[in-house]
């Protein structure tokens, strides 16, 4: 919808192109008019914009411009990308960590609840882990914790 509208604006506001005619009167006041004047050698400003004076070296100066404005424009969007993208990519990696100390302290509170602890062998044989092993499991897990910043 933004496109079509920045069309339309576009399309209503290019002025009409025609020759203006530029000379300097008697008086030494400068005239500008669509028709030439008779007996007057009139400077010919090809194509400008009805009511404007805009000579062929200004065209190329706002064409320049222009471009110059494209560019930084360009830079700006593409500027703009990168930090929604770093944006982005935080906030993963920050869910993700998230995850992962949610994970972790409900293995610790599971292994600190003082039950039995079941493990299953490559088998699938049932095995109930010893005190040792249990404690052993409960290191690791803090130790994960710590590396993982989890409060």
């Amino acid at each position: 919808m933004r496109i079509l509208i920045a069309v339309l604006g576009l399309a209503i506001s290019l002025p009409v192109m025609a020759d203006v005619y530029q000379w300097t009167d008697e008086t030494g006041h400068v005239q500008m008019s669509d028709h030439p004047p008779a007996g007057v050698n009139a400077k010919v400003l090809k194509g400008s914009a009805l009511g404007s004076s805009v000579s062929a070296e200004s065209s190329q100066e706002a064409a320049d411009v222009s471009k110059r404005e494209d560019s930084a424009l360009s830079a700006l969007k593409s500027k703009e990308a990168a930090e929604d993208k770093a944006k982005k990519d935080a906030a993963d990696t920050s869910g993700k960590e998230a995850d992962a100390c949610a994970q972790l302290k409900k293995q610790q509170a599971g292994l600190s609840a003082g039950g039995r602890i079941v493990s299953y062998g490559a088998d699938g044989e049932r095995h109930f882990d010893t005190p040792d092993e249990i404690q052993q499991q409960q290191e690791t897990v803090t130790q994960q914790m710590q590396d993982n910043h989890c409060n």
